[in-house]
């Protein structure tokens, strides 16, 4: 999986000025990284939201999530 971000997610801010930080997202990747990637995107969003606790976020919020297809193991008859 590839997940590609702005620099607005990591750099978002709480009332105090804590940056929610590659941590935050790490953090969020670590506990929905198996779910379907719309999932895994809303979840990060929320999660940003959820830290800025109602202060105003600056800048763009954009994240990409791509995942490789696992292949099926091949089946041989028998």
């Amino acid at each position: 999986m590839l997940v590609l971000y702005s620099d607005g997610v990591t750099e978002a801010e709480n009332p105090s000025g804590v940056a929610f930080d590659d941590a935050g997202l790490q953090l969020v990747i670590g506990q929905h990284w198996w779910q379907d990637l719309n999932t895994l995107g809303t979840s990060v969003l929320r999660a940003v939201d959820a830290h800025a606790s109602g202060a105003k976020i600056a800048d763009d919020l954009t994240v990409l999530a791509v995942r490789r297809p696992v292949p099926l193991p091949a089946v041989t008859a028998v």
